[in-house]
C-alpha cells in the first residue's frame, strides 16, 4: 500500500500516484530451482514421498492408478512419465529371496528323500518347510511386517533349520518302527517321540535365543535386521509346534515298520564317513595335546584372516540407478548451474549404457530437500544389462567416470539414491566415509581439510573425494583508485559502470569484453580453443 500511493508528480496541485499510472502486485518468489532432462531442455518434475510405515509396493501400485487416471485427462502433448520408481528394485529385490526360497526348499526335499531312505519319512519332514513359512506369515501378518527384502531374507536364512527337529523326530520313529514291527503303532511312536522330545525342544529354542540380541538393535540396523531377526524366529517357532504336534500324527498315519528293509543310501554314507572319523578320533583322544595345538592353530589362523576381512556386515546393494552428484562454487548463478549440468548430461548421453539423465538443480517448491543452487542431483538411468560393455554396476560406475573426465569448476561424486539418503541420515554427509574436524577457526579447518584429503587421495580405492565447502565465495574484487580516476577526469560511478556492464555480464564473452576495457586480455589454453563446451 505504501508503495501504491507514492507521488510520481504534481499537476496544479493535484498530485498523480504510482497505482494510477502502473499496477503494484506481490511478484514470483526467487526461483531456487530447476530440473532438466538429457541436456536438451527443462521439464516440469513432482516428487512423491510415502508416509513413515506406510508399504511401498502398495503406495507406488496406488500412485500408479492416480497416474494413468491423471494422464487421461491431461491436454495433448502433456504427459506424466516416471522416470524413477522403487517398484523395480523392490520387485527384483523379492524376486531374488523369493526364488532363493524356493531353490533352498527344492534342495532341502532332495537331500531328505536322498538320505532318509524312504518316501514316506521324506514327506513328514519336508511339510515341516510350508508349515513353518505359512505360521511365519500369520505371525507377520498379526505383528504387520511386511515381505520385503530382510524378511523374506529370514525365511531363506532358516529354511534349513526348519527342518531339523521334524528330522529328528521322524528318524526316531522310523527306527523304533524297524525294530518294533510286531507292536502297536500308535504306541511306537507315542514313545518315540516322547525320547527327543526334550532335546529338540531345547535345541531350536536355543536357535531362536541366538536372534533375540538382533530385535534389540537401534537406529538404522534395527530398521534394517530386526524383520530378518522376527521372520526366523516365527518360523522356527512353526517348526516346533509342527515337530510336537503334527509329526507324531503324520508318523502314526504314514511309516510303516520293516525290518527287512536294508540299509539306505544315508545309512551307507554315514558308515564311510565312520571309517574316516574313527581312526582320527582314536588319534586325538589318545593325544590329547595334538588336538589342542590343532585347535589353537586354527583358531590363531581364523582370527589372522578375520582381522582382514572387511567390516561391512552386508554387501552393497546394487539398485540399477546411478545418482551423480555436481557441486559447483557457491556463488554461481541458477542459469550457470544450469549451462554446466546440461553440459554434463550430453556427455553422459553420448555413454552407450546410458539411456537418459534427469537432473534437479537446487529445490523445488516444496519437498525434503533443500539443495541450494550450486547443488545437481543428476539420475542416470541405464539400459538393460546384457547390453553393457562391463559386467557389473561397480564396473560401470569407473567406466562413466572415465569417459566423463573432469569439468572445471565442479566437484562430482557418484552414488546410488538409496545409499545416498541412508549415508546422508546416518553422518549427515552424503558418502560413504566422512572425517570429520572439530576446532574454532574456520581458515584452520579448511586448511587442515585440504591436507586430509591430499592424504585419503592416495589411498587405494578411494573415488570421488571432496572437501565441504565451509567458508568464502569465489570473487572478483575491484578497487577503484580515486585519484588516479580524477587524473582522467573520471568518476568512481563511471568505473562501477563499466563493471556492471562488462563482468556482470551473463556470457563468458560478455566478461571478456568487459576485461578489455581496462587493457586485461585473457588467452585460452589450446586444448579449450576447439571444445566450445570446456
Amino acid at each position: 500500500s505504501d508503495l501504491r500511493r507514492i507521488v510520481v508528480k504534481s499537476v496544479d496541485g493535484t498530485p498523480v500516484y504510482l497505482e494510477q499510472v502502473a499496477e503494484v502486485r506481490i511478484g514470483g518468489a526467487i526461483r531456487r530451482g530447476l530440473q532438466t532432462r538429457d541436456g536438451k531442455t527443462e521439464v516440469v518434475a513432482g516428487q512423491v514421498i510415502k508416509l513413515y510405515g506406510e508399504n511401498s509396493s502398495t503406495v507406488i501400485h496406488r500412485v500408479e492408478e492416480k497416474i494413468r487416471e491423471i494422464n487421461r485427462i491431461l491436454p495433448e502433448g502433456v504427459r506424466i512419465v516416471p522416470y524413477y520408481e522403487q517398484k523395480s528394485l523392490v520387485e527384483a529385490c523379492i524376486s531374488t529371496v523369493t526364488s532363493a526360497l524356493g531353490q533352498g526348499m527344492v534342495l532341502v526335499v532332495a537331500v531328505l528323500m536322498l538320505f532318509t531312505g524312504g518316501f514316506r519319512a521324506s514327506v513328514v519332514v519336508a511339510l515341516a518347510i510350508p508349515f513353518s513359512i505359512a505360521l511365519a506369515f500369520l505371525g507377520m501378518r498379526k505383528f504387520g511386517l511386511s515381505a520385503n527384502l530382510m524378511s523374506l531374507g529370514g525365511l531363506a536364512i532358516a529354511i534349513g533349520m526348519l527342518v531339523d527337529g521334524a528330522i529328528v523326530f521322524a528318524e526316531n520313529v522310523d527306527r523304533k518302527l524297524r525294530e518294533n514291527p510286531d507292536r502297536s503303532r500308535l504306541s511306537v511312536v507315542a514313545e518315540a517321540c516322547a525320547e527327543v522330545g526334550r532335546p529338540v525342544a531345547f535345541a531350536l529354542l536355543i536357535i531362536v535365543l541366538v536372534f533375540l540380541p538382533i530385535v534389540s538393535l537401534k537406529g538404522v540396523e534395527g530398521k534394517t535386521f530386526r524383520p530378518l531377526a522376527y521372520t526366523v524366529i516365527l518360523a522356527l517357532l512353526g517348526s516346533l509346534i509342527y515337530a510336537f504336534l503334527i509329526v507324531p500324527a503324520l508318523s502314526a498315519y504314514l511309516m510303516r515298520g520293516n525290518k527287512k528293509v536294508g540299509p539306505t543310501f544315508g545309512d551307507r554314507i554315514i558308515r564311510n564317513l565312520e571309517r574316516l572319523y574313527r581312526p582320527l578320533g582314536r588319534f586325538f583322544v589318545r593325544h590329547a595335546l595334538a588336538a589342542i595345538m590343532v585347535a589353537v592353530i586354527l583358531i590363531t589362523l581364523g582370527g589372522i584372516v578375520g582381522s582382514r576381512l572387511g567390516s561391512e556386515f552386508v554387501p552393497k546393494l546394487q539398485e540399477g540407478t546411478i545418482v551423480l552428484r555436481l557441486t559447483m562454487a557457491p556463488s554461481v548463478s541458477l542459469n550457470e548451474s544450469k549451462r554446466l549440468t546440461m553440459l554434463v548430461e550430453r556427455r553422459l548421453m553420448k555413454i552407450p549404457e546410458v539411456r537418459s539423465v534427469i537432473s534437479r538443480i537446487g529445490r523445488g517448491e516444496v519437498g525434503a530437500h533443500t539443495d541450494p543452487v550450486n547443488s545437481a542431483e543428476m539420475y542416470i538411468l541405464l539400459h538393460p544389462r546384457e547390453t553393457w560393455r562391463v559386467r557389473n554396476q561397480e564396473e560401470l560406475v569407473d567406466l562413466l567416470r572415465r569417459e566423463l573426465g573432469e569439468i572445471p569448476g565442479v566437484l562430482t561424486n557418484f552414488t546410488q539414491p538409496i545409499e545416498m539418503t541412508v549415508d546422508e541420515l546416518m553422518e549427515g554427509v552424503r558418502a560413504e566415509i566422512a572425517i570429520k574436524i572439530f576446532g574454532e577457526d574456520l581458515e584452520t579447518l579448511k586448511r587442515l581439510g585440504d591436507r586430509v584429503a591430499s592424504v585419503v587421495r592416495t589411498v587405494p580405492g578411494a573415488v570421488d573425494v571432496q572437501v565441504d565447502q565451509i567458508s568464502g565465495t569465489p570473487q572478483l574484487l575491484i578497487r577503484p583508485n580515486r585519484e588516479k580516476l580524477a587524473r582522467y577526469g573520471l568518476n568512481v560511478s563511471d568505473v562501477q559502470e563499466v563493471i556492471e556492464i562488462g563482468v556482470g555480464g551473463k556470457s563468458v564473452g560478455e566478461i571478456f569484453e568487459g576485461l578489455k576495457r581496462f587493457d586485461i586480455f585473457v588467452r585460452l589454453k589450446p586444448e579449450y580453443r576447439n571444445d566450445p563446451e570446456r
